[in-house]
């Protein structure tokens, strides 16, 4: 579709250039000017990059666009880009006609006014004096003041807001009132007020309802007929029409609305004329925004002067459009948006220029590349209050780099996540693992600016100086405020004091790479000892993947078979009277489905099989044990050459420092007390067996390098162990909404990516660890206490971390 689109741009700008010769009054300079060269809304002074109308258009899949600059009453010039519709390859043309959605508003507001300016109603008159067909709701918020007109135009009387839905052709059409009313076929809530009539901005399409419905009971006929003879006629809008379905004579000539991936919408009748039901052309709606300022110029076409004087005064209250404007220039810029289901518009104009502007798009996507018009045109034309903003370089103290450091958003709700660091005399952005680190220049005592991106970041302070906040102000002006979260480490530190969790080790890994190894908390709650990097703990049973890794080693030298039944190796005394376990087979025991109980206290003490081998799920540390002696079987090797055999094989392979299974008399100098109901335990080891289930003491980092290792494999020989690993074992017996299983670890579904997880519990130890292999992203939490799962610790860290919890770790 895209080459497609590239080509009908193509043709239709040139069909554009030859229909510019029918306008009254052309500047070739001006909009060539304009057309190749469209300004960002900010950019660092020296770095300008600009791009053309038809480049923004392909980029950001917009079929069709029309608009028109109108100077002092007389067209300076118009152009038409793309097609209306797509199927039938329509170019669109000057009269093509396009829903103005929300420059309805504006129409509507001077068709109200003009009711005013005849003593039919007052602008600040308890509106419910006037309406007839529909009230107001009493209530609670319009008991001590009434909702006004002025205030229903200005979005300030405090009706709650909502995007009306529209109405396919042969659907039965809501009236006014039963859009207010949100009765059949109605498909909106009633209209209702969630604030003090005054008190406060809200931006309110249902208070344009009210506007719409207050200008027929005052009008005495239908609002279309209302603002025909208020404004159409007048001025001349012969192609604008609120009419629903709309005249034939303007179907005709209809755009087609499209999506920001190109699908076409099907024509839509939309009710809510007075908030977003005309259809017009851009010279039309020029025209009725050229004799506004005609008016407030002496005119009197719409308004009289006293009027628009309220309209335009210099100030931020709407009645009708928004105003922009700037020290220095005496200029109001005023400007109105709309957008329906495949429509964008915008009107803008200057009132001391006595210019004015619209730009209407058949595509979702409008919004940039009419902003970026505007910009452009502002610039042209002098029109101050909205023209680009030229950043000047800031010299900032390296020193105060820090202050601006630390991660912003991506809390819960918020979809977008900022990173910055700050390393040597630069401020970088790292949002994302898998970009470039942007560097930052500064442009202010707290702005910075990414030049590539024209993107702005301003970091604002609370009252006790902090940076607490972020905006982020994008190219096309749009801007954002984000909270700043608490750096992972102050997280950690204060979620663990109020979970009562004695001690932790954190790791967390972004796109493969140890991006956090940090200690927290103390190694004994009586004695105290602070943990730190280099404490060991018991991994419980995390100890059991990085044996499986060490199996899987193995197997591919032909040690074991993982799918040959392991009695052939070693026939396990303690199995021989069942017949069953001759089918017991390595994956099976890697997979916990061997039928062998998690420990034989389980089961009264004796080894015996809980069902038929591979065909039940009972989780067992006895099957890793099981797998540890046919090993051991097969090689000779005692608990010290195993654990020998596994830091050449699994330690050293994957650059980890300290995993031992085995003990060894130096690991009470670094281990960490174990605590159960906050009193502490001992450090040293329960038995001196080599444990695979249970028995591996590490540091939270070198687990860590494990776990990156199958992220990142440095070879094919580990590339092949980590697929083996992780691969879904598809043949294994699960319920439906529980986790299924690889070799070495559980599998859930989160929002269609895979979560790989594992849990460990030795009482007085807890531990965790979760991994994405599309990211790259992970985490390790190794505590010395029996609290890090149920205190709800484990699951903080975890979603603070942006990341679902797997909820059956």
């Amino acid at each position: 579709m895209r080459s497609f689109l590239a080509t009908a741009t193509a043709l239709a700008l040139a069909l554009a250039l030859a229909l510019a010769s029918n306008a009254p009054a052309v500047a070739p300079a001006a909009i060539e000017t304009i057309e190749r060269g469209l300004l960002p809304g900010q950019y660092l002074e020296g770095q300008l990059q600009t791009r053309s109308i038809a480049e923004a258009m392909l980029e950001d899949n917009i079929p069709g666009l029309s608009m028109v600059f109108i100077d002092k009453g007389e067209i300076a010039w118009q152009r038409s880009y793309g097609y209306a519709d797509l199927a039938s390859l329509s170019p669109v043309t000057p009269e093509t006609v396009f829903t103005g959605a929300s420059l309805s508003k504006p129409l509507a507001a001077v068709t109200a006014l003009q009711l005013v300016e005849k003593g039919k109603i007052g602008l600040d008159d308890d509106v419910n004096r006037h309406l007839v067909s529909w009230k107001v709701p009493d209530s609670a918020f319009v008991a001590t003041r009434p909702v006004t007109l002025r205030q229903l135009i200005g979005h300030r009387a405090g009706i709650a807001n909502y995007v009306s839905g529209s109405y396919d052709l042969g659907q039965d059409v809501p009236t006014v009132t039963e859009l207010l009313e949100g009765s059949p076929p109605s498909k909106d809530p009633k209209t209702a007020s969630f604030a003090v009539p005054g008190q406060e901005y809200r931006y309110s399409n249902p208070g344009y309802l009210v506007v719409q419905q207050l200008i027929e009971d005052v009008a005495g006929t239908s609002f279309e007929v209302a603002a025909r003879s208020a404004i159409f006629e007048p001025v001349a809008m012969d192609d604008s029409s609120f009419l629903q379905p709309m005249p034939d004579r303007l179907g005709v000539r209809r755009a087609t609305g499209y999506s920001e991936d190109l699908d076409p919408y099907p024509y839509q009748l939309f009710p809510f004329k007075a908030a977003g039901g005309v259809w017009s052309t851009p010279t039309d709606l020029a025209r009725f925004a050229m004799t506004l300022i005609d008016d407030h110029h002496g005119g009197g076409v719409l308004l009289s002067r006293e009027t628009t004087r309220q309209v335009f005064a210099r100030d931020k209250i709407k009645l009708g459009f928004t105003k922009h404007f700037v020290e220095g220039s005496d200029d109001i810029v005023f400007d109105h948006w709309g957008s329906n289901v495949g429509f964008t518009s915008y009107l803008v104009g200057s009132l001391e220029k006595r210019q004015v502007l619209v730009v209407m798009t058949n595509s979702d996507k409008g919004f940039d590349l009419m902003a970026a018009i505007a910009r452009t045109v502002a610039r042209q034309y002098g029109w101050k209050p909205i023209e680009p903003k030229v950043l000047v370089r800031h010299e900032l103290d390296p020193k105060a780099l820090p202050d601006f450091g630390g991660e912003f958003g991506g809390g819960p709700g918020e979809n977008e996540r900022f990173v910055f660091l700050a390393e040597g005399e630069r401020l970088y952005l790292a949002s994302k693992a898998d970009e470039e680190r942007a560097p930052l220049v500064a442009v202010g005592e707290q702005t910075f600016i990414d030049p590539a991106r024209n993107t702005t970041y301003e970091f604002l302070r609370n009252r006790a100086g902090e940076v607490a906040w972020l905006r982020v102000t994008l190219d096309s002006g749009y801007n954002s405020d984000y909270p700043k979260r608490p750096t992972t480490s102050d997280f950690i530190g204060k979620s663990m004091q109020q979970a009562g969790v004695e001690g932790l080790a954190v790791a967390v890994i972004r796109d493969g790479k140890i991006v956090l190894d940090e200690g927290f908390g103390v190694t004994n709650a009586r004695t105290g000892g602070k943990v730190d990097a280099r404490t060991l703990f018991e991994a419980a049973s995390l100890s059991k993947p990085v044996f499986a890794y060490f199996a899987l080693s193995l197997a591919r030298q032909g040690v074991v078979d993982l799918d040959q039944p392991v009695h052939a190796y070693w026939d396990h005394p303690e199995l021989a009277d069942d017949p069953g376990h001759e089918r017991i087979t390595a994956r099976m025991l890697l997979t916990h489905t061997s039928g062998l109980p998690n420990w034989r206290s389980e089961s009264g003490g004796r080894l015996a099989l809980s069902f038929a081998p591979g065909t039940a799920f009972q989780y067992s540390g006895e099957g890793y044990e099981y797998l540890r002696g046919v090993i051991q079987k097969q090689l000779g090797l005692d608990d010290d050459a195993l654990q020998a055999l596994l830091d050449e094989q699994v330690t050293r392979a994957v650059g980890a420092g300290f995993m031992m299974y085995t003990w060894d008399d130096a690991i009470p100098t670094r281990k960490a007390y174990g605590h159960r109901d906050g009193k502490p335990t001992d450090n040293h080891r329960h038995d001196h067996n080599f444990g695979a289930s249970y028995s591996l003491n590490t540091t939270a980092g070198d687990y860590a390098r494990f776990v990156a290792a199958l992220l990142r494999p440095e070879s094919p020989d580990k590339q092949e162990i980590a697929d083996e690993l992780l691969a879904l074992q598809t043949t294994l017996p699960t319920k439906a909404g529980e986790p299924h299983r690889t070799l070495g670890f559980a599998v859930k579904d989160t929002g269609g990516r895979l979560m790989y997880y594992h849990s460990g519990n030795n009482g007085d130890f807890r531990s965790y660890v979760h991994f994405y292999r599309d990211t790259g992203d992970g985490v390790v939490l190794l505590s010395n206490s029996d609290k890090l799962i149920a205190s709800g610790l484990a699951r903080q860290i975890v979603e603070h971390l942006g990341q679902p919890w797997p909820h059956s770790p």
